[in-house]
């Protein structure tokens, strides 16, 4: 806005009338050139086009647009009868001066010319919004008119008098011509002039559609050259990336006037604010309103509208929470916006700046605006140019409701709100606005009081007019401070880690470790660490209910009838209910058992058990069906929104579920998915998902969709998903959130479609124990849902398509090994039970996609089918040995030592037969064949570091660190596997694609450095050297997977305190293996309460054997009797009594013992082990009965030829080297020559023979000699006992107190064995918050 001197007066006087007469004179030439033609040719002709342009432009454009514009307002219905007389009174309440407020109205009129027929029609178009009055409404208006009679302290005259109200939504909508010139050349200008800067200040012009560019005039050319689009429909708006992190985005709403040039420099300097050091960018959002802007374009958006566009601007960025800038006319879109529920909960703090929606009910702005007369130059400025602009004129006539409009003082309660004011304003009286927010009569104190920044402010500028705080850095730069003291508020005492304002702004969300106070006599339980935490960051004081809640302070909480729940159904509910009551009775159908599914996400499952099931097996025969097509009455796909109320489609729209990326990075993300994640998990179609992906009229589901981006962020490396940090967890937790409020909301209900999301939203994994959003939890329900469709039963007889069979069995099988490695990593009890289960080994036809005779699009990666189907064999090795080594059955068990051995056959027969294209080799490095072996080692870590001994048990060495009594190398197999790891992860490294690994790949490297932390206990500096070197690979690789997996920054966090801290480090040293027996090798003799061990179960019960009593172990392998005639009972002259064999009598498909890997060969026989050589020998390989398995058989050569280096690639070495695997095993770990009685080898079998050892042409069982460095196994002098047996050892290996996690007798500590950070935290005693760090996330 120009000042009020003279040489201003004559400029804007000058320009004014150049623009009004250039019509005219045009005009005038044109038929003046027409009737004399001379004329015309003495002039320019780029002056007779000019003036002939003006007159159409007036002819063609003005008038017919004056009288578009001049239709009546289409008003929004009227408020109810007791809100109108509320907000009567509310109006009247701030009326300082009410003879000046209706003189105002009343365009000054005289008052005895304002009569009482002339109030009642102001009443009736402010207060009903009508033109004309009946006689329904002659009395409220009479009612109205009484109490204003009653304030104005006279009576009002009867009759209509001669004065004239303002009403400016039935007025006339007055406005004057602009001529061409105003748009082509100032106008056009201006415009590109502010582009021009705005770009030059990194803002990003979003633009309208293409097919909507003619639609603004003058044309903006300049916008063509961005590649954004608006996701509204008709605003356009510039936008800055928000990169700070303690302050909240603004979004910015421009007032009257040419578009955002008056602003440009505020803008810009919202990034160069005093205290904006170190800080990133504020985000920006301003926002293009056109009508208002000296263009010829669309009306005006009405309320409604205009929030809808604003609304999806914002989430298009992902927005939820900013601070809201609006000027002069923008201060009436801010008012919708702070009396809308669903966006006045996402603006943090409002500055209005010369706001004309305060006092709105007051005639200055209306007649300041449309009214006055102009005598100054700035009035001149505002009338001509802005009140009498044709779109400006028509908003404010036409699109401008005073009720809609208006903001009171009890709108800003609770918020921080600062008010700018102008004390020349020559719209808004800023006096009497002052005033009243600030309920001080005292101008004085008002105006000069302090900013705080806290609640309701006022800045009070006294020299300047309407827009002039923009006009010079020193008044516009305290709007800057002020918007950079809105720092981001957390929310997480409330809602959890991360909090919602750090996830949607990227900010690394911390809480400070409260002080807690001890409660004398009140002791802690074990959830006293968190609910002391919460209560600390969520006070409340006395009288009031939790954080969260607002009860009144002087009520019970339980009294408010509000709270009660409904009694009755509504009526849709009560059809609703009634067409379910029929459902049953579907299944009684004919043929319904046979009825074709057409539609694999609506199949019901009814189990053999199941009653249901009976009848329809009884009425039609068809006992072999357990899948069914869903009843036509059960809701389907089409239902969605249909069956949301709008309280959930609120829900759904405030978390942004119904928003999706820029198609490029969507595209880009799906992509991703498919190449990294898709793989691991292949529950997805691909070409049945990318043809609908790809048709915008039936797109895919928007659940399955959002979970897809969920996974597909965690290894996308667009930096559009990174936070200042790299990592794109910020952008996970957004898809996340939108995922799981689809899922709340019960938006889909295709049950596959459901299991596909729920399987994928496990992809979302920020804490080990957050069991209520984390990938436990998710696997969990995706399996049971998919068990209540029935996907663990068979398909092949039902009626399912091929593709629907194929993908059933992918998706039941991905269940499988996510419920396996979730079970691993969290230390959880697996879900699904084999035997419950009848679907058949997913196999490389499950793999098409398409009909047989189909065309793939996108056929199947033959590595990725490899990798998957050697994971779920690894997968189901895995589970077993869960069961076998870490259940809880597994305690009173006294075959553990038996099943690791078969344990250990099985993953060796695995590695085996692992193919090609997924065999893990350093010289030929692949993703997935890398991926793959990491999780094979690793399951020979969890093996096997169940037996490891302590640190601290006796050795015959010259040093103790390592036990030396072990009869099976445990420690040197788990040392290798945890090498292993690490090559492994060095290689990933090397070809930067560890950021593309599974959250498993965080319990790999956990397990890794476990052994690696163990394995510092050698004496040989070397080792000790080789050993910190790899363990500065699993730190740095822990870093680098915490931008994905945050859960790897608690273990890198836990590993930095244990490492180099010895007291720590020997603590885990010294921890026993879970299932390590400690044998009594010699001592003094038992005493006599010894000799008789207490009485145990069963062991009345006699155990017979077939093939006579135990008999010795012949070597460290499995001894094999060749033939009957050197059988190892015969050579030691023992009584072998026979018992007669039982012919087996079931399918060789059933299991009938605890050991899941022994068969039906031998009946009852068990091989021996060095633990538990109690069974007799059977001279064939037990049946693996595996079921992801084609031959139950283990192969006879692994059977008969079994060495613990078959755990590894051809050519490992078995010791411990450098990296460069040229030095020698760490004498400590290698087994020397024991003589101890415990060991069972007859002396004539003591020689050593090649690796790989093989039995010579006797049967004679020969031990293996050092292979790969191994250590030797030399055989031991058998101990005269009962059975050839030492009492002592097997006394020793009934015991099962010595354990990992509890170990009595050698005074170990507790060891976790599992991802649970917060554990190993209490194993360690070590104290604090884990570096900032909450297991729920980071």
């Amino acid at each position: 806005m120009i000042g009020t001197t003279w040489w201003q007066f004559v400029f804007i006087r000058f320009c004014i009338i150049l623009l009004q007469y250039l019509i005219p004179i045009s005009a005038f030439f044109c038929v003046l050139s027409f009737f004399f033609q001379p004329l015309r040719h003495k002039i320019p002709s780029l002056v007779v086009a000019w003036a002939v342009a003006e007159t159409l432009f007036f002819l063609l454009v003005f008038l017919p647009r004056y009288l578009v514009l001049q239709k009546d307002a289409l008003h929004p219905p009227p408020l109810p009868r007791d809100e109108r007389q509320r907000l009567f009174r509310l109006c009247f309440e701030s009326v300082p001066d009410p003879e000046l407020y209706l003189t105002g109205w009343f365009k000054g009129a005289q008052r005895s010319e304002i009569r009482r027929e002339n109030v009642k029609e102001f009443m009736c178009w402010s207060f009903l919004n009508k033109r004309e009055y009946g006689l329904l409404d002659d009395q409220e208006l009479e009612d109205y008119t009484v109490q204003l009679e009653t304030i104005l302290g006279r009576s009002l005259p009867f009759g209509k008098g001669k004065a004239n109200a303002l009403r400016l939504t039935l007025d006339k909508v007055a406005m004057l011509h602009r001529p061409l010139i105003w748009y082509l050349i100032c106008v056009f200008t201006v415009d590109a002039l502010a582009h021009i800067y705005m770009i030059s200040q990194s803002f990003q012009f979003y633009r309208l559609p293409l097919k909507r560019f003619a639609t603004v005039f003058p044309p903006r050319p300049l916008t063509l050259l961005t590649t954004h689009t608006t996701p509204a429909r008709t605003v356009s708006y510039w936008h800055r990336s928000h990169r700070s992190k303690s302050r909240l985005p603004v979004l910015f709403i421009h007032g009257i006037g040419i578009g955002l040039f008056t602003y440009v420099h505020f803008l810009a300097q919202l990034n160069r604010g005093k205290d904006n050091h170190g800080d990133g960018e504020t985000g920006i959002i301003a926002v293009e309103i056109m009508p208002i802007s000296f263009r010829l374009t669309h009306a005006a958006l009405d309320r409604d509208g205009m929030k809808a566009e604003i609304l999806k601007i914002v989430l298009n960025h992902g927005w939820t929470k900013f601070v809201l800038v609006a000027h002069s006319y923008g201060s009436v879109i801010a008012t919708h916006l702070l009396h809308d529920e669903q966006t006045s909960c996402m603006i943090g703090s409002v500055l209005l700046v010369d706001p004309v929606s305060i006092l709105l009910h007051h005639p200055d702005v209306a007649f300041n605006f449309t009214c006055r007369q102009p005598v100054e130059a700035n009035e001149h400025q505002l009338y001509y140019f802005a009140s009498m602009d044709m779109g400006v004129a028509h908003t404010l006539s036409r699109r401008f409701f005073w009720q809609e409009n208006i903001l009171w003082r009890r709108d800003l309660e609770g918020r921080r709100v600062t008010v700018v004011l102008a004390g020349r304003d020559l719209i808004v009286n800023t006096q009497a606005v002052g005033q009243y927010l600030s309920g001080d009569e005292d101008q004085a104190s008002w105006k000069r009081r302090e900013w705080k920044g806290t609640g309701l402010d006022i800045i009070w500028h006294n020299e300047l007019d309407h827009a002039q705080v923009f006009d010079t850095e020193s008044d516009y730069s305290q709007l800057v401070e002020t918007c950079h003291a809105r720092k981001v508020r957390c929310d997480a005492a409330n809602l959890g880690v991360p909090c919602t304002n750090c996830v949607a702004f990227s900010i690394e969300c911390r809480i400070p470790a409260p002080k807690r106070k001890k409660v004398p006599g009140k002791a802690k339980d074990s959830d006293s660490d968190r609910g002391d935490s919460i209560q600390a960051n969520s006070p409340t004081v006395e009288g009031q209910g939790p954080a969260g809640y607002d009860f009144p302070q002087n009520q019970p909480q339980h009294a408010n009838h509000d709270g009660m729940p409904v009694t009755t159904l509504s009526k849709a509910q009560s059809v609703q209910q009634a067409t379910q009551n029929t459902h049953y009775t579907h299944f009684m159908k004919p043929k319904f058992a046979r009825a074709p599914i057409k539609d694999a996400g609506r199949v019901a499952y009814l189990g053999e058990s199941s009653n249901l099931s009976l009848l329809v097996h009884d009425r039609h025969g068809t006992t072999d069906v357990v899948h069914y097509p869903l009843p036509d009455t059960v809701k389907g796909s089409g239902a969605q929104l249909t069956d949301l109320d709008s309280i959930e489609i609120d829900i759904l729209h405030q978390r942004g579920a119904f928003l999706l990326p820029p198609r490029a990075l969507c595209d880009e993300l799906i992509s991703s998915f498919f190449k990294w994640v898709a793989p691991v998990v292949p529950v997805i179609n691909q070409s049945r998902f990318m043809q609908r992906y790809q048709d915008p009229k039936n797109p895919p589901s928007l659940l399955l969709l959002q979970a897809m981006l969920l996974a597909g962020s965690r290894v996308c490396t667009n930096p559009q998903l990174m936070d200042a940090n790299g990592s794109t967890t910020p952008a996970a937790m957004t898809f996340y959130k939108r995922a799981k409020a689809l899922y709340d909301a019960n938006y889909e209900d295709d049950r596959v479609t459901i299991v596909q999301a729920l399987i994928l939203m496990g992809w979302y994994w920020e804490g080990p124990e957050d069991v209520t959003k984390n990938v436990f939890y998710w696997t969990r329900v995706a399996t049971i849902v998919a068990q209540g469709s029935g996907m663990h039963r068979s398909v092949e007889g039902s009626q399912l398509t091929k593709p629907d069979k194929r993908l059933w069995k992918r998706i039941w099988w991905t269940l499988f090994t996510r419920d396996r490695s979730v079970a691993v990593a969290l230390g959880r009890p697996v879900h699904i039970n084999t035997d419950d289960s009848d679907v058949e080994m997913v196999s490389e036809d499950d793999f098409v996609e398409n009909e047989d005779n189909e065309q793939a699009k996108h056929p199947p990666n033959p590595v990725h089918v490899q990798f998957f189907l050697q994971y779920v064999r690894l997968c189901e090795i895995m589970g077993l040995v869960l069961a076998q080594q870490y259940s809880v059955a597994s305690k009173a068990r006294r075959q553990n030592a038996i099943d690791l051995t078969h344990s250990d056959m099985a993953l060796a027969d695995w590695l085996q037969n692992c193919p090609k294209e997924v065999y893990w080799e350093p010289q030929r490095h692949h993703f997935w064949s890398a991926l793959l072996h990491s999780n094979y080692y690793t399951t020979l870590c969890l093996l096997h570091r169940a037996h490891m001994p302590p640190a601290t048990q006796e050795g015959n060495g010259p040093d103790n660190s390592y036990p030396t009594d072990a009869a099976y190398p445990s420690r040197n197999i788990a040392f290798q596997a945890a090498g292993m790891i690490t090559q492994i992860i060095e290689n990933l490294q090397a070809h930067d694609e560890l950021k593309f690994t599974p959250a498993f790949i965080v319990y790999s490297l956990f397990s890794a450095l476990i052994m690696h932390v163990y394995q510092m206990r050698s004496s040989v500096p070397s080792i000790v050297t080789a050993t910190q070197e790899r363990m500065q690979v699993c730190m740095n690789a822990l870093k680098e997977v915490s931008k994905v997996w945050l859960v790897a920054k608690m273990v890198h966090t836990l590993f930095e305190s244990i490492l180099g801290n010895k007291t720590l480090e020997d603590r885990l040293q010294k921890a026993a293996g879970k299932k390590h027996k400690k044998p009594r090798m010699d001592g003094p003799p038992l005493s006599e309460k010894e000799e008789q061990p207490m009485k145990r179960k069963y062991d009345d019960i006699e155990i017979g054997f077939s093939n006579g009593p135990p008999v010795p172990q012949v070597s460290f392998e499995r001894s094999r009797p060749q033939t009957p005639a050197v059988t190892p009972s015969r050579e030691l002259g023992q009584s072998a009594p026979v018992a007669p064999m039982a012919a087996p009598s079931s399918s060789p498909h059933l299991r009938h013992s605890n050991d899941a890997f022994l068969g039906t060969s031998r009946g009852n026989t068990r091989p021996p082990t060095p633990f538990n050589p109690s069974y007799s020998i059977p001279a064939t390989p037990p049946d693996l009965f595996l079921v992801t398995r084609d031959s139950p058989h283990i192969s006879q050569s692994l059977w008969e030829n079994f060495q613990p280096d078959q755990l590894f690639p051809d050519g490992t070495n078995m010791s411990i080297p450098h990296f460069n695997g040229q030095q020698a095993l760490d004498p400590q770990l290698q087994m020397p020559q024991m003589q101890s009685p415990a060991m069972f080898q007859p002396p004539m079998q003591s020689q050593q023979l090649p690796p790989r050892a093989m039995s010579d042409s006797h049967g004679n069982v020969q031990a293996m000699q050092d292979v790969s460095g191994l250590p030797h196994m030399q055989g031991m002098q058998q101990q005269n006992s009962t059975h050839g047996w030492p009492t002592e050892f097997n006394a020793d290996i009934q015991g099962s107190e010595d354990n990992w996690s509890h170990n009595t007798r050698n005074k170990g500590p507790v060891a976790p064995t599992t991802l649970n950070v917060e554990d190993w935290f209490q194993f360690f005693g070590i104290n604090g918050d884990m570096g900032g760090l909450n297991p729920d996330g980071v």
